[in-house]
């Protein structure tokens, strides 16, 4: 029951923390968000990716809150298993995040470009 709760825990931290970043109230910092080279020199890049990859990371929270739910309602796995399974789902929910993340940062350097500066 501590790893269910701990799991879901942090889908939801997850979703919760990525909420203002969808909504794109959270301006250029040094703690929060997509933070590159890109993002940190155009504030038109910044708020392009983070909007994206924040909608990203909502759906990467909620499947990091059904996922663990499921998985131990559905399976009568080991406490080990059970982990296992769970840091799988946010391991490659999270890879699956970044490598979009990636993909916005090229978009929006195409399409503001790379070097103009706020």
């Amino acid at each position: 029951m501590v790893l269910l709760v701990s799991f879901v825990g942090t889908g939801l931290l997850i979703t919760a923390l990525a909420i203002p970043l969808a909504l794109g109230n959270v301006p250029p910092n040094l703690l929060y968000g997509v933070r590159v080279r890109a993002t940190r020199h155009n504030v038109d890049i910044w708020y392009y990716v983070n909007e994206r990859s924040g909608r990203d990371q909502i759906v990467v929270g909620v499947l990091n809150v059904i996922a663990p739910a499921l998985l131990y309602i559905l399976y009568d796995a080991t406490e080990p298993t059970y982990a296992y399974a769970c840091m799988g789902v946010l391991f490659a929910s999270l890879v699956v995040m970044m490598v979009r993340s990636r993909r916005y940062i090229r978009t929006a350097q195409a399409r503001f470009g790379a070097t103009q500066e706020h």
